[in-house]
């Protein structure tokens, strides 16, 4: 009895979870031809017209895309697969026969919530080993079809401060960084936040551990006054580790795994940066991860309430763009300091569960 009780069950958990899967596999499909055609194809055909990349290096920019617009086209995919089948249950009355039969709406989704919980996971695994890898991929394949050569390590207007028991200790600054060498560096040096010393060279390289300035001036100033100065060929500077860091970071943050992206913050505050709006996109790698589950959570019961298919795609394709909209204004006041960051990047998920709450009591009003 047990035994068929427990087989009942299993074969109920495997139709509903097909019942989802399939869909899911179908939306999945929709939404990556969509993503593919509408954000990379068309970019990687005017580009190919504008500067006559071969063929081989736009299939290979091809491939490097897809990982990201695999990684947005699955929040979307469950969105919809999670309408479809709970609509086409509710059609044929399957609902109301495994309702009657004693399966409660929430256990008769189980298998569903557990596959997108699993999705979720998998996501934020998938953003931090190989989107961020992929999309580096993509810069310097782009850079290396327009250029005919490799990206250089190259940054301009370097500016970095040095902190010691919460004082400061020196400032750096140099016009450009490229392939390890900087340009125009300038270092002042402080004393009770005071300045008593400026460092001006042509150029400086790292060499064992140490920054070597070529051809410049020590200023050596008291009260803001240069009291002497002396002219080198060459002077060594103590190695700093967060300055070479930041120097050497060309990527940008959806370049950078979470913990990639971590370190470079922490890096930038360090040196006193403002770094909101990287604080948001570091969160944002975890937030966009579990997007699935928020759209599974407001797309079963409201599947429950609806009979046409024609209702799944239309509301679909409403409330991603309408998703979108509240991520786009929530990462902008976060990058700005207008909300918190965290806040920020979590906005957009909190207001879907909003909207189920507002469809909750909309439903229990009308009945």
């Amino acid at each position: 009895m047990a035994k068929d009780k427990f087989l009942n069950s299993f074969l109920v958990d495997r139709y509903i979870f097909l019942e989802f899967f399939l869909p899911f596999l179908f939306s999945l499909g929709l939404f990556l031809s969509i993503t593919l055609f509408g954000f990379v194809i068309f970019n990687l055909i005017d580009m190919m017209v504008k500067f006559g990349i071969p063929f081989y290096l736009i299939l290979k920019l091809f491939l490097y895309n897809i990982p990201e617009m695999l990684y947005y086209s699955i929040p979307m995919s469950v969105l919809l697969a999670s309408l479809l089948s709970t609509v086409r249950l509710n059609k044929d009355n399957e609902l109301t026969i495994f309702q009657n039969s004693g399966r409660s709406h929430y256990r008769l989704f189980l298998p569903v919530f557990i596959f997108v919980i699993i999705l979720c996971f998998l996501s934020l695994w998938f953003n931090y080993s190989i989107v961020s890898k992929a999309n580096f991929e993509v810069s310097k394949n782009i850079f290396l079809a327009q250029t005919k050569r490799n990206m250089p390590i190259y940054k301009e207007n370097i500016f970095y401060k040095d902190f010691q028991n919460y004082s400061l200790k020196r400032s750096f600054y140099a016009r450009q960084f490229i392939d390890g060498v900087m340009f125009n560096p300038i270092v002042e040096e402080f004393e009770n936040n005071i300045i008593t010393k400026i460092i001006q060279a042509e150029k400086a390289e790292l060499n064992m551990n140490k920054w070597t300035f070529n051809n410049g001036n020590v200023y050596v100033l008291e009260k803001g006054e240069i009291t002497s100065s002396l002219k080198f060929e060459e002077y060594s500077f103590p190695f700093l580790s967060s300055l070479k860091n930041i120097a050497e970071e060309i990527r940008s943050p959806k370049e950078m795994n979470y913990f990639e992206l971590k370190n470079y913050i922490k890096d930038l505050k360090i040196s006193g940066e403002k770094t909101s709006s990287l604080e948001v996109q570091l969160h944002q790698k975890i937030s966009i991860s579990f997007v699935s589950l928020f759209f599974f959570l407001v797309a079963i019961p409201l599947g429950l309430t609806k009979k046409s298919s024609t209702f799944a795609y239309t509301f679909s394709l409403f409330f991603i763009f309408a998703y979108y909209i509240i991520l786009f204004i929530s990462t902008a006041l976060g990058s700005l300091d207008i909300i918190n960051p965290i806040f920020s990047a979590w906005l957009p998920n909190l207001s879907v569960l909003i909207i189920l709450g507002l469809l909750a009591f909309w439903k229990a009003k009308k009945s």
